[in-house]
């Protein structure tokens, strides 16, 4: 990060130190103080020359930096490129003219005319921070529910402190449409099994299914309302549990080496040596070009270890929720390679993860909230004309049994 001075109602780039970085593209993502803000690069000046600022796409991030004029504030490019991803650009002398630019960018709006699979969906990406955290890398949920009319209302990503908040706020919501007798989907950014063998990968000697796992983590895992966990000792406890190899977990913070010996810093050489790295979906992903995360992993940029063991023991609690569990089922594990139809209500758990999906960034000026909200709309879309009953079945053959039992699968993947 750099440290800048706010001026104008544009960020001028001629004297920043993201000056090369930015001044060819035409779109660009700052983390200003924490807070990500899409612009686009100003026009030509009147006389043909190149204009050396951006200027903000959502009124209220402009009505923020505004805020901060002649202050200096952290400045980070989260993102910059040559093409507007899926957001609309106005001129630049009528969005003067018109500052009532909306904070979150419209989507065409969804309707149903007939049934759909589902009457609302609940989508949430998740965090593994150790302190109450909003904003960027917090937990966002996008939430959308067909109205009386079948319009879908999509309510505004709700941004939460803690994963005790997150919990509850997506209990009373699943709670509040299986009273109204509602079909859900219902879906969180983090892997819900471990890849084939996992059981002998942590020393277990009998083969483990997605239960035995749950009931391991939610065992295991403490997580308070201050976020404050012991994720790292469950990792490292799980790792000296098997004495032939080291890992299968892996990825430390720094400081706290002494405190974790058999957590390993760096990816241990345990995965060439018959312990499976990633699941069929992560591989299938990244043959077609795309970077999902192992779940060994615990840190680093992208990485969802943490997530998972963070939040599997939440969706254990969900699932088995006194009012929730007579209606549940965690795809595929429960349902199979399909969804249940005829009973109402129902509630149906599916793992996401934004990078199957295409997001329209503009949804929301949090990155985060731009992708549960864009997971809310491709769901809508695709169960309004029929296609999203053939994702909850992917595969052109059947697939092995461990993936059903062990490993699950991404939705949209």
């Amino acid at each position: 990060m750099a440290l800048e001075i706010a001026c104008d109602n544009q960020w001028w780039f001629s004297r920043s130190v993201h000056r090369q970085r930015v001044e060819n593209c035409v779109f660009a993502v700052l983390s200003i103080g924490g807070r990500e803000c899409p612009l686009i690069h100003s026009e030509l000046g009147r006389d043909g020359r190149p204009t050396h600022s951006f200027k903000f796409l959502n009124s209220a991030d402009r009505d923020f930096w505004i805020e901060l004029r002649g202050s200096q504030i952290d400045i980070e490019v989260v993102e910059c490129g040559e093409q507007v991803p899926e957001i609309d650009q106005a001129d630049e002398e009528d969005q003067k003219d018109q500052p009532s630019v909306p904070d979150l960018l419209e989507a065409p709006p969804i309707s149903r005319n007939s049934e759909t699979l589902f009457d609302a969906y609940i989508f949430a990406d998740w965090s593994a921070s150790s302190r109450p955290k909003t904003g960027k890398d917090s937990i966002w949920i996008g939430a959308g529910a067909y109205n009386a009319d079948g319009l879908l209302i999509v309510d505004r990503a709700i941004n939460l402190r803690t994963r005790r908040q997150a919990e509850s706020e997506v209990r009373e919501l699943l709670r509040k449409y299986v009273q109204s007798h509602r079909r859900v989907l219902i879906g969180f950014d983090f892997p819900y099994g471990y890849p084939a063998e996992w059981h002998r990968a942590v020393g277990l000697a009998n083969h483990g299914g997605w239960q035995e796992l749950w009931d391991l983590l939610a065992r295991h895992i403490k997580d308070d309302e201050h976020n404050a966990n012991n994720r790292c000792d469950v990792a490292n406890d799980l790792n000296a549990a098997v004495a032939q190899f080291v890992g299968p977990f892996w990825s430390r913070p720094n400081a706290n080496a002494a405190a974790y010996p058999a957590l390993p810093a760096t990816k241990p050489p345990c995965f060439g040596d018959g312990i499976v790295e990633f699941r069929e979906i992560d591989r299938q992903l990244k043959n077609s070009g795309k970077h999902p995360k192992s779940v060994w992993q615990l840190f680093g940029n992208g990485a969802v270890g943490s997530q998972a063991l963070l939040g599997i023991p939440v969706l254990h609690r969900l699932r088995n929720d006194d009012q929730l569990e007579p209606c549940s089922q965690v795809w595929p594990f429960e349902s199979g390679w399909q969804c249940p139809t005829g009973q109402r209500p129902f509630v149906l758990h599916a793992e996401i993860w934004p990078g199957a999906i295409d997001v329209t960034r503009g949804l929301h000026p949090v990155k985060d909230a731009a992708q549960v909200l864009s997971y809310v709309y491709w769901a809508a879309r695709h169960d309004v004309v029929g296609t999203l009953r053939a994702r909850f079945n992917p595969h052109a053959t059947a697939p092995a049994a461990v993936i059903q039992q062990c490993e699950g699968w991404i939705l949209g993947g």
